[in-house]
């Protein structure tokens, strides 16, 4: 939980809160009809409405699994079944005067096995970046964050770019991962975060994969103008150690990214 808090790059309310969630399951088994609306198929019929009362029980917790009494008697689960996570019992509602039973278990969370999330690095880098580019856009910030950061809009916007790969059910947050195609290239991309002394808001990414540098950090820092408006400003900053990397950056390198990350922003004027 602490790194999700200290890993989180949006500041909406949602995903601020989200370290406060806690997790109900309710498990349900039965006949499923389906409806055609508007092309999507939706699923109704007796055990759907069985599921919907399950989720307004009496249960005295926000963290629990709740199995209905026709799934549990399909899978045998018994109403005194024990384990390191679980300790069930029975309990009963009443809906439209009819008594329905299920059993369950608050989650022993203390117990969860969760999957580690990575630990989120912040930069600090004593120098001046290599570009700044800055401009402004007619949307507040937390717009504007969320564009840059929504991953299924990067190649809309991203000058070069064919596809971008990423975990469609994963936060984007410090420490997470993707990677952006340009035509036979693969470049792999790291969230990354540095120190915030104004109170913008601030997204970064780290690459090791663009010739000829060797590291390359872009940061996208969001200044709130007004409740319309933010100004962004993009600072790069690439290390190149052989003197021959370091001279293709002079004199040709610096001038291509400078050309690709103006029409990154406006054509992230345009998406906008």
């Amino acid at each position: 939980l602490k790194l999700l808090k200290e890993n989180r790059i949006c500041p909406c309310r949602a995903c601020s809160s989200a370290i406060d969630l806690e997790l109900k399951i309710v498990a349900h088994s039965g006949t499923l009809q389906f409806l055609e609306v508007q092309n999507n198929r939706k699923p109704f019929g007796e055990a759907v409405i069985q599921a919907h009362r399950l989720l307004k029980n009496s249960i005295d917790s926000d963290n629990y699994v709740l199995v209905s009494k026709d799934l549990a008697s399909e899978i045998k689960l018994s109403a005194d079944y024990e384990s390191s996570l679980f300790h069930f019992r029975q309990g009963v509602d009443t809906y439209d005067d009819k008594d329905v039973y299920y059993l369950f278990s608050e989650i022993a969370v203390d117990k969860l096995r969760l999957k580690p999330h990575q630990e989120g690095h912040t930069v600090t880098l004593d120098r001046a970046p290599n570009l700044i580019l800055e401009r402004n856009y007619p949307v507040n910030a937390a717009r504007l964050l969320e564009r840059i950061t929504n991953y299924k809009y990067r190649h809309l916007w991203a000058a070069g770019a064919d596809e971008i790969h990423y975990n469609t059910n994963e936060v984007t947050r410090a420490g997470t991962s993707h990677m952006c195609v340009v035509g036979d290239q693969h470049l792999d991309f790291k969230v990354k975060t540095k120190i915030n002394e104004h109170g913008d808001l601030v997204y970064g990414e780290e690459t090791t994969s663009p010739p000829p540098v060797d590291r390359m950090y872009q940061f996208f820092n969001i200044t709130a103008i007004s409740e319309e408006e933010s100004k962004l400003k993009v600072e790069i900053y690439w290390e190149a150690k052989s003197i021959f990397k370091k001279l293709i950056l002079r004199l040709v390198a610096k001038r291509i990214f400078l050309k690709n990350i103006n029409e990154s922003l406006d054509k992230l004027s345009n998406i906008l």
